[in-house]
């Protein structure tokens, strides 16, 4: 993407790009409705499908990519960085790997994985301000 570096032409560039997205935005809504439909129907309308399958492969598929139980961070240095810098990494991670299971963002990520399963994509931000909290 060239982004142009003039505020006139950065200006028409913003209201190109923004007139783009908007003009999508209807038909991005409609798919994923549709794709909402599928996941808590099995069809295309409101009406219920007699076995929702699809509902169930999500769900299991969601299940075999991300577990939060498993969730365990490392931090890494070469080792010719020598031994208080390895401690320092590995009490480090032991730390994230707990704050994060203490903020339930391993939780919130599982919710992003079966909603990116369902909508085709799935974004998170986690935000830092003397805690960790997505």
């Amino acid at each position: 993407m060239d982004i142009p570096g003039k505020k006139n032409d950065l200006i028409d560039f913003c209201r190109n790009t923004i007139a783009e997205c908007v003009y999508s935005q209807t038909e991005r809504s409609q798919m994923c409705q549709l794709a909402q439909n599928y996941y808590d129907y099995g069809t295309d309308s409101n009406k219920s499908s007699y076995y929702n399958r699809t509902s169930i492969h999500i769900d299991r598929l969601g299940a075999y990519l991300y577990a939060p139980s498993d969730i365990r961070y490392a931090i890494t240095f070469d080792a010719t960085e020598g031994e208080p810098w390895l401690a320092r990494a590995a009490s480090g991670a032991k730390y994230l790997s707990r704050e994060y299971r203490r903020s339930d963002a391993d939780i919130r990520f599982s919710q992003g994985v079966k909603t990116s399963l369902i909508k085709g994509v799935g974004l998170l931000k986690h935000n830092y301000d003397k805690a960790l909290a997505p």
